[in-house]
């Protein structure tokens, strides 16, 4: 189970073939484990931890009414 689970995190597409034999709980976790793997340890630590700010400036103007 371990080499599907280094597989899975790699993205290696390497199998033992015992995917099919786990659970629905199971497999969602290979595929989550697939996803964490693919967006990468880096891409996925800077996203959840610096905050982008906002470099968009909107026009104020000031509307005549009556």
């Amino acid at each position: 189970m371990a080499f599907e689970v280094v597989s899975a995190f790699g993205t290696v597409g390497l199998s033992r073939g015992t995917t099919s034999e786990l659970g629905t709980a199971g497999q969602l976790i290979i595929m989550a484990v697939m996803l964490i793997g693919r967006l990468g340890p880096l891409t996925l630590g800077y996203t959840l931890t610096v905050r982008h700010k906002s470099h968009v400036k909107y026009a104020t103007t000031e509307f005549p009414v009556g």
